[in-house]
């Protein structure tokens, strides 16, 4: 997923001009015409002449407000026009800027502490009539006659804006919610609908400060380090220094607290997203790193990471903290309930309540819990029965719990702590927690799900916010109009949980957009190269190739015939001929048959790494301009094309629905993974050169044991024509009817994954991030439970998933298996996202290979330790 990237709705504002520095003298420019000289080229005169040439066609209104502001308020005027974004300057009227001046001077000169805020500050943090990128309007008649009274009797600003904190959001009845229309709302706007995101709650506090003359600015992070999302608040001046409050989110009359206070302690500038930023009307040369509409200017800020820096409370060694979340079952929505955290060897080690839909996404219960061990969650004394995990950067950052159903749906935020003896219920599941977490140990590999994102998309995508999987699903059409199927797991949009309940469509609706969108790519980027008849690998290698269309098309598609001649180690002209041969060598009954022309002439023209990436590619063309079923793929091959054969199907077994292999020599390749792909075998019984009979015979016998200890496995069909040598007079030519019984098993309950000397990231339903030569994994799947049985050399491994294999919206358990020790990897509800599924269709270009839930698991340091099989050894 990954992850995934949300922000709070930092909007983009705007202040591209040269900017005016504040002076308390009138410039004179449009007043006097005896202006002196020094007036006429001070740095105030300068920018305001240039944001008057900015204006354009609404000039004549900047000078209609010059000219009638009072004197008092000239100052004031000049500088907010000087510094106002290019957009306003070609828009707003004399008569809104006279408003507004004149209100924001009065509030400042009035307030009981306008002695300790200077002209700067009154300028830069009173004066401006907008934070961000919100509709202009005239706020202050609005707020100023309701926030008087809330402060009324105070004298510090501080006290003052905390009390507004208090009394504003109630007394407007506007309240945090993602459903609100825009993330950057003005007052109006929010006060209208009642909701607001964390950035209209802090637009609109800002206003409500400014109305009573406290300076007030808009604030935020445009994520946090560990890539879980983003979130605004807002900064006051209190007469010596800025402090901080999270909007809709009083501590009482305290400031500098905050859900967020710890994590933005751990912000630094190291990366531009990972800084706190402050906006500012003057000019700093330092802007947001995003931009929330590609339209509007970017916004000036200052960093003021540091003073954020050092501000978490201590975790005793060998804890750490737990976010948590608690859903409702049928709605999916937050819900306010007693959580207590539980060990098996203490009992319980932390408890509190849940935050419900009137709180920020970002602001969660957070526990403190031990690292190791195990550890299960209860809510209102009745042990979870569902629950995931999210992680990020590698350390799990939430974890969600189904509300039980016999929980009272109208439990509130006052609800009491829980019994010190939950009651078990049935399916109650833990969480496993590992002291050593990495970049993908135990827990879902997905985003974390905050309000609110604008996220540097890859793309630069003006998406601003963490979406609804309909709003999702709309921004994937949108994203591939132009972007790419490999660019869509990094988008903000793509990490959002889809749907995965039966009556859903939106699976079936991102897989027919992928597809849809990969096979445009393909046929764009592709064509010439195909109709050229030669594919060419990324190292440059380039694979010559034949090939016939025999019989009625099927509905589901054409199946295709792969080919390999023979040859090898042998003059270029001895295998085009061998090439030659091999095209009219087999005629299956229907489909695509295929004769490639080796890249090389080496002895192993067929098992070389570069194979790999070019059958890939020739299975994917194949797919778009001959409507070739995925599943209806088979490989065969002669001789050295024998030789072939044997090496990549075992190695290849997820890409093919049938092998066979003529007359060829295994070398060092095991039949390990031939597990889920039909395999045939025809040999000549006195063809002796490089012993190919008796290794027949050996494998045969090899096979049939296999088969026998793994019921369901190692389907084969072995064949030695005793009275043939090295050719078979065409009877191998029943190859072609007996692999055409066969399709392909994408999704089987048990894999056997041995790496061979050519490694694969991905194997069927499993993936190795990190593949050697020699490692060796069994994973089987029975109803909700995989056990992986084997993982030889593995650290960890990616489980992929899909509803034909699982039921998504319910719990999945992944364990290790006995001889591996036991224990469970992973328990909870994995979620669909847009990113796994583009993903794994961009890994093989398979259409038939989209999985939609991943989840990563660290092995048990007896398999990472265990040493690999040596691939070269038979």
């Amino acid at each position: 997923m990954r992850i995934a990237p949300t922000f709070c709705a930092f909007l983009s504002v705007a202040y591209p001009l040269v900017l005016a520095t504040s002076t308390h003298a009138r410039s004179g420019i449009l007043a006097s015409p005896h202006a002196d000289r020094d007036a006429l080229t001070s740095p105030a005169a300068i920018g305001l002449s240039r944001a008057l040439e900015a204006a354009g066609a609404n000039r004549a209104e900047l000078e209609k407000a010059l000219a009638s502001v009072p004197d008092a308020q000239r100052a004031s005027l000049e500088w907010l026009i000087a510094h106002m974004p290019e957009a306003d300057l070609r828009e707003l009227k004399a008569v809104f800027l006279l408003t507004h001046v004149d209100g924001a001077y009065n509030a400042w000169k009035s307030a009981p502490w306008s002695a300790m805020v200077d002209e700067a500050t009154y300028f830069d943090a009173i004066l401006p009539y907008a934070s961000v990128s919100e509709k202009r309007e005239l706020w202050m008649p609005m707020l100023r006659p309701k926030c008087l009274p809330m402060v009324e009797g105070l004298r510090d600003p501080a006290l003052a804006a905390a009390r507004l904190n208090q009394r504003v959001f109630p007394e407007f009845k506007v309240q945090y919610s993602t459903k609100r229309k825009r993330a950057d709302q003005s007052p109006s706007e929010s006060i209208e609908s009642g909701l607001a995101s964390c950035s209209g709650l802090s637009i609109l506090l800002i206003d409500a400060c400014r109305s009573v003359g406290i300076p007030a600015r808009f604030v935020g992070v445009p994520m946090w380090t560990d890539g879980s999302g983003n979130h605004s608040w807002i900064e006051i001046w209190d007469g010596t220094r800025w402090r901080y409050t999270g909007a809709a989110e009083p501590t009482g009359d305290e400031l500098d607290q905050g859900w967020f206070s710890g994590r933005a302690s751990g912000q630094n500038r190291s990366k531009p997203e990972h800084a706190i930023y402050a906006v500012t009307w003057r000019e700093t040369g330092v802007e947001f790193p995003f931009v929330f509409d590609r339209s509007r200017p970017r916004a000036r800020a200052v960093d003021v990471t540091d003073r954020y820096a050092g501000q978490s409370a201590a975790i005793p060694e060998g804890m750490q903290v737990m976010r948590i979340s608690v859903r409702d079952p049928q709605t999916k929505l937050r819900v306010s309930r007693a959580v207590e955290a539980r060990d098996q060897a203490s009992g319980s080690v932390a408890k509190g309540v849940s935050k419900d839909e009137r709180f920020d996404l970002n602001d969660h219960l957070e526990l403190i819990v031990p690292k190791e061990g195990m550890i299960a969650f209860a809510i209102d004394g009745v042990l979870v029965e569902k629950a995931s995990f999210v992680r990020s950067g590698g350390e799990i950052r939430e974890v969600i719990l189904e509300a039980p159903a016999t929980t009272p749906a109208t439990t509130t935020a006052t609800s009491t702590a829980p019994a010190s003896t939950p009651t078990s219920v049935p399916g109650a599941v833990s969480g496993r927690f590992s002291a050593a977490f990495d970049d993908s140990d135990f827990f879902i590999d997905a985003a974390f799900m905050p309000a609110e994102v604008i996220a540097p998309a890859a793309r630069g995508d003006e998406k601003s916010e963490k979406p609804n999987s309909t709003t999702a699903i709309k921004g994937l059409q949108a994203f591939l109009k132009d972007g790419t199927v490999a660019d869509v797991a990094a988008q903000p949009f793509a990490s959002t949980t889809l749907d995965t309940a039966p009556t859903s469509k939106e699976l079936e609706r991102v897989t027919t957009l992928l597809t849809k969108a990969l096979e445009s790519e393909v046929r764009k980027n592709d064509q010439k190269e195909f109709e050229s008849k030669t594919l060419v690998a990324s190292d440059g290698t380039k694979m010559p190739f034949w090939y016939a269309v025999y019989g009625e098309k099927p509905k589901t598609g054409r199946s295709l015939y792969i080919s390999m001649h023979g040859g090898g180690g042998a003059p270029p002209q001895v295998n085009t001929q061998q090439w030659e041969n091999q095209k009219r060598l087999y005629k299956p009954e229907e489909g695509v048959y295929v004769a490639p022309r080796a890249p090389t002439d080496t002895w192993n023209l067929w098992h070389q790494g570069h194979i790999d990436e070019l059958f890939r590619e020739l299975i994917r063309d194949m797919i778009v301009f001959e409507d070739v079923d995925p599943n209806r793929v088979y490989l065969m091959g002669y001789s050295a094309g024998g030789d072939g054969v044997y090496q990549l199907a075992p190695r290849m077994a997820d890409s093919f629905a049938a092998a066979a292999m003529m007359a060829g020599h295994p070398n060092e390749t095991r039949p390990d993974g031939l597990r889920n792909i039909p395999f045939a075998l025809y040999m000549g019984g006195k063809d002796a050169a490089f012993s190919r009979n008796d290794i027949a015979r050996s494998w045969k016998t090899t096979l049939a044991d296999l088969a026998a200890k793994d019921p369901g496995g190692y389907t084969h069909e072995v064949t030695i024509y005793e009275e043939n040598g090295h050719w078979m007079d065409r009877k191998d030519a029943v190859a072609v009817p007996w692999m055409a019984k066969f399709s392909r098993n994408l999704r089987p309950e048990r894999i056997v994954w041995l790496q061979d000397d050519v490694t694969s990231t991905r194997f069927y339903w499993l993936a190795n991030p990190e593949p050697k030569g020699g490692q060796r994994v069994v994973a089987e799947r029975k109803g909700q439970t995989i056990t992986i049985l084997e993982a030889t050399g593995v650290t960890k491994l990616a489980i992929r998933l899909d509803s034909s294999m699982v039921d998504l919206t319910k719990p999945v358990t992944v364990k290790a298996g006995p001889a591996l020790g036991g224990a469970t990897l992973f328990e909870g509800v994995v979620p669909a996202t847009i990113a796994t599924m583009a993903k794994t269709l961009a890994e093989r270009s398979d259409p038939s290979a989209i999985f939609p839930a991943e989840v990563v698991v660290q092995m048990p340091a007896a398999a990472s330790a265990a040493t690999p099989a040596n691939p070269a050894t038979p």
